[in-house]
């Protein structure tokens, strides 16, 4: 029997769920328990003993109905301790895999100019494991007899319960959640940017890295309203990705600059840029990365672990917690006599764009604005529809079996999802890209919450998402 990590799982009363992790006895060398995350809203971890458990062709099901597997242990603990000290074990559990995760603190907090001192404590999750047994899980490390690395465990073959196979992945990118680099032009010299995701909330965002004329290098932290929270180096001052704020340490108030960037597949990447270059994978996280046969979501459809929704400080029931949007943020000019007002900030959902076929023409504030989607590969981003003194009008055309293609109505010239003319009248001309990266609602509103919403006039409906489940999965986005 071959238990594949992430693989699909299902009671015998149909209950879904995915194979987590593997427990074993490593003095047997044999597999004791699997564990399985399967329920809604929020999955439950529950340790299955392996004589539930049997192969139904590609899937895994076990012998027992959804009762009976609540009913089963709990594997999850959770521990609030200061950074240097881990969960203790007992006299018949021991600690399996620990997943830290800082928090800020929220008391006395004005999120307003995000104040909140960070919290020197850690929350950690763990997995509890029966006492002398280890948990494996997809990121654990596989090394040969003369210790090299060789990857990481994609699944372990059993017969009888004792290991004969492990199944080993080399990995691929997609562990950072962000990236520094640097690009080189013979005028401009050199300039640092990071690319920043949070694989929970679909965020991704580039950052020119430039503080006071030196460049910083940003690395992981934690979470905050659901959304990974990043840090510089350096100063260890804490920044907040989705809002571009350093809210912690010697940098706190300053913020970084948004830059274009479009989140998109691979494909899509190389139709508009053939001679691009790419991240290598070959580093020294290779370990950790996923393999593209086992490519990771580009967001979710619910929380992975409860300790997210409990770094939320708002919510929003306009929309569900988890419907992708295309965030847009257009700043206000300063009038004489007076500082710039607060920008402008408008949620464009998913749904909305494939309803309308792909293109959105809309004014925020007094800027006409289009918001264009490739919808075969869900690429999505913002321009100004002004160019040369005069205000275009758009609209997408996509044959069958082919990429969505857009025009402008006024010359017929073909533009490219980044604001570039490709043929007609203008091409060559560039159209101003705006302020936007993909979301999910509940990372959007929590930081944004003076956001409206595309199509819509209520107001805001304040609530938290404890009693919303996750949403229905949306149509899987192309690999191309």
């Amino acid at each position: 029997m071959q238990l594949r990590l992430d693989s699909h799982v299902k009671t015998t009363d149909g209950l879904s769920g995915t194979l987590a992790d593997v427990v074993l006895d490593p003095v047997k060398r044999a597999v004791t328990h699997v564990v399985v995350r399967a329920g809604d809203p929020d999955p439950s971890a529950r340790l299955v003993p392996l004589q539930l458990v049997v192969e139904a062709g590609d899937a895994l099901s076990l012998k027992c109905t959804t009762a009976q597997f609540q009913q089963l242990e709990s594997i999850q603990g959770y521990a609030y301790l200061p950074v240097d000290e881990r969960p203790a074990p007992d006299s018949e559990w021991d600690v399996g895999v620990e997943d830290v995760v800082m928090m800020p603190s929220y008391q006395g907090a004005d999120l307003g100019v995000y104040t909140a001192e960070i919290d020197p404590n850690v929350g950690v999750t763990y997995d509890r494991v029966p006492k002398g047994e280890v948990e494996i899980r997809r990121a654990s490390v596989v090394a040969s007899s003369d210790d090299h690395e060789l990857g990481a465990v994609d699944a372990v073959v059993v017969e009888e319960g004792r290991i004969t196979h492990v199944v080993v992945d080399h990995g691929h990118l997609w562990w950072h959640h962000a990236v520094n680099d640097k690009i080189t032009t013979p005028n401009a010299g050199e300039t640092y940017f990071a690319i920043t995701y949070c694989s929970v909330c679909n965020t991704g965002i580039r950052y020119n890295l430039s503080v006071d004329g030196k460049a910083k290098r940003l690395d992981f932290y934690g979470l905050y309203n659901g959304v990974v929270a990043l840090c510089d180096r350096d100063t260890e001052s804490v920044f907040l990705q989705a809002s571009g704020r350093f809210v912690s340490g010697p940098l706190m108030g300053k913020e970084l600059t948004m830059e274009p960037l479009l989140d998109t597949t691979w494909g899509e990447w190389r139709k508009l840029h053939p001679r691009t270059l790419v991240m290598t994978p070959d580093t020294a996280y290779s370990r950790y990365y996923r393999s593209k046969d086992h490519p990771e979501p580009r967001g979710y459809n619910r929380f992975p672990m409860p300790f997210f929704q409990q770094t939320l400080t708002r919510g929003d029931k306009r929309l569900p917690p988890f419907d992708k949007v295309l965030g847009v943020t257009v700043p206000q000019k300063a009038t004489a006599g007076a500082p710039a007002a607060a920008p402008l900030r408008r949620a464009y959902p998913i749904a909305a764009l494939q309803s309308s076929g792909g293109v959105i023409n809309d004014t925020l504030g007094v800027m006409p604005i289009a918001v264009l989607l490739e919808q075969g590969s869900v690429s999505a981003t913002a321009v100004s529809r002004t160019l040369d003194g005069k205000t275009l009008t758009f609209e997408a055309r996509q044959a069958a079996g082919k990429p969505t293609e857009f025009y402008d109505k006024e010359t017929g010239t073909r533009w490219s999802i980044e604001g570039k003319g490709e043929q007609g009248k203008l091409a060559g001309k560039s159209l101003e890209r705006l302020n936007s990266h993909l979301s999910q609602w509940y990372g959007w509103y929590a930081y944004f919450p003076d956001t409206t919403i595309y199509g819509r006039t209520d107001p805001a409906q304040p609530g938290d998402y404890s009693e919303t489940g996750p949403n229905q999965p949306a149509p899987e986005d192309k690999k191309q």
